[in-house]
């Protein structure tokens, strides 16, 4: 497939749509004025957007101030994202005219087994007391990937980039109304660490809009990554640290889980939509091939004629992700460990026999997962029906940078809940996944 003049690249369960062209920065419009032709960084909050701004006008790529922007973001914003989790970053190479994938998910411990969650009886342990437990807690994968990253298509090293981040947790930031919400609403879990409680609960009292956040427990470790990259945490005195609070709180990971961590760099996936070329993060993403899912759905119908957000229009998309997200629970995982009908679900003789079920006049009451293993012209894996736990909604970072290159970075990052496991690292400042 030949890349055409627009395209869309799509990581987990975000995506970010792009459409260079004609502008001397791809992606930006002529109206935006000089100052855009430096790059665009597109942030959930100012400061790290500050800090990928800086590493632009410093010279640097997409990659480059990606970097900084995560790092960033464990600081100005820890209840959902950082070096204690892990993510995806996809990679456009101008030069190259190439999309990557760097994949930093975190991964099970080795001595993980299916009983993991089960309690003395057999029966699932609730979901608010496993997911606090160190069993949640999974190998960190972001900082690896991150010096991956730079190392293979960046231009700077982890060092030039973490600067901003040390200030930032240094001198401290302002607490938004978001964090302090978020604070506010997860005040027990956060007591239940002491040192999580003393960063954002200090002597009992959850930090309010306007209050400082000073991290200068975060700002050491950054300083020692700074020094020593990421053997300080995958196989130093910040591993250490790591593993002895996720063992004291029920966990089983150890050091060597921590030394046998790999990035992995896949080769993403993709469709067509209206003459844009999709790119999408491959598996263990399954956000990307459920929104390939359902653009191919939504293709068979007139959407400009409908008109954006009219009731005919969002009928029709809400039907379109309900079937797509029906096949997202049947089939999507880990296809380092299980087979993944990809070519299947958007296989257009599968796409149209989906949409067929798609009324016109009432919405689906009952919407169940279709058969695309018939699509991929073989026989589907075994499966075992589990019963279903309805759990608290995770939440995910996503951002997106374009340089003056033309190189883009598109990046979903994560600890999964809010404030991941609510377990932080004691002397090192940052949280734990879950």
């Amino acid at each position: 497939m030949k890349f055409l003049k627009s395209f869309i690249l799509v990581t987990f369960s975000f995506f970010c749509m792009i459409t260079p062209a004609f502008a001397s920065v791809p992606g930006v419009d002529g109206s935006m004025g000089k100052g855009a032709t430096k790059g665009i960084v597109s942030v959930s909050h100012p400061l790290a957007a500050e800090a990928g701004i800086k590493i632009l006008k410093q010279g640097g790529n997409a990659v480059d101030a990606a970097a900084a922007i995560q790092l960033s973001l464990n600081v100005v914003e820890p209840m959902m994202s950082g070096i204690g989790g892990g993510g995806f970053i996809m990679i456009y190479n101008k030069k190259e005219n190439k999309i990557t994938m760097i994949e930093n998910r975190e991964m099970a411990p080795k001595n993980v087994t299916p009983e993991l969650f089960l309690d003395g009886k057999g029966k699932p342990v609730p979901f608010s007391k496993r997911h606090t437990s160190g069993k949640a807690v999974a190998v960190p994968g972001t900082l690896m990937g991150l010096e991956t990253s730079l190392e293979k298509y960046g231009t700077l090293k982890l060092s030039q980039v973490i600067g901003p981040a040390i200030k930032q947790a240094e001198q401290g930031v302002k607490v938004n109304w978001a964090t302090a919400q978020y604070i506010d609403e997860n005040v027990t879990k956060l007591k239940n660490n002491q040192a999580a409680a003393k960063v954002f609960v200090p002597d009992g009292k959850p930090l309010e809009e306007g209050d400082t956040l000073v991290q200068p427990d975060l700002a050491k470790t950054f300083k020692l990554l700074k020094k020593q990259g990421s053997k300080a945490f995958y196989k130093g005195e910040i591993g250490e640290a790591l593993t002895k609070e996720v063992q004291k709180r029920e966990g089983t990971m150890t050091t060597e889980d921590l030394q046998n961590y790999e990035v992995k760099e896949r080769e993403p996936i993709k469709s067509e939509y209206r003459g844009f070329e999709v790119v999408g993060a491959a598996s263990p993403s399954s956000g990307s091939l459920t929104v390939l899912q359902i653009l191919e759905l939504m293709e068979g119908y007139d959407v400009q004629k409908m008109g954006a957000n009219t009731p005919e229009y969002l009928h029709y998309l809400t039907e379109a992700m309900h079937l797509a997200f029906a096949d997202r629970a049947a089939y999507m995982a880990d296809e380092d460990f299980y087979d993944v009908p990809t070519k299947g679900l958007l296989d257009e003789g599968y796409i149209k026999e989906r949409r067929k079920l798609i009324n016109p006049n009432r919405s689906t009451a009952d919407v169940k997962a279709g058969d695309p293993w018939k699509y991929e012209g073989k026989e589907p894996p075994s499966m075992k029906k589990v019963k279903e736990e309805k759990t608290p909604i995770g939440q995910t970072t996503h951002f997106s940078v374009m340089d003056k290159w033309g190189n883009m970075v598109a990046y979903t990052t994560t600890i999964e809940q809010v404030f991941g496991s609510g377990i932080m690292v004691p002397d090192y400042g940052f949280m734990l996944n879950n």
